[in-house]
């Protein structure tokens, strides 16, 4: 099972292979980076940390057979986007 969240050193750790967010020492770290990026997101009025996190899924200027991307893609439905390759997909839903 994943942990929810994630926390790297990078310097020590380029490949992201040791996860230290499961490690109490980190805690610190973590919850000021927390606390910077909400800052930041508040301060750009980020409509995803104010609630409204479909917004960029439906926004007018979407193109339709796009809008709700990702949704759709978990309901298994195969959507296409200029944008994403079909060997980008999965091949087996991640849980």
């Amino acid at each position: 099972m994943c942990p929810e969240e994630e926390f790297y050193d990078l310097a020590a750790d380029p490949f992201c292979t040791r996860n230290l967010a499961v490690n109490a020492t980190y805690r610190s770290d973590m919850d000021a980076l927390y606390n910077q990026m909400s800052s930041e997101l508040l301060g750009q009025k980020d409509r995803r940390i104010l609630g409204d996190v479909n917004y960029f899924e439906n926004i007018p200027y979407v193109n339709a057979a796009q809008r709700d991307f990702y949704n759709r893609l978990q309901r298994g439905e195969k959507v296409k986007a200029g944008w994403v390759n079909p060997t980008d997909f999965e091949k087996q839903k991640l849980d």
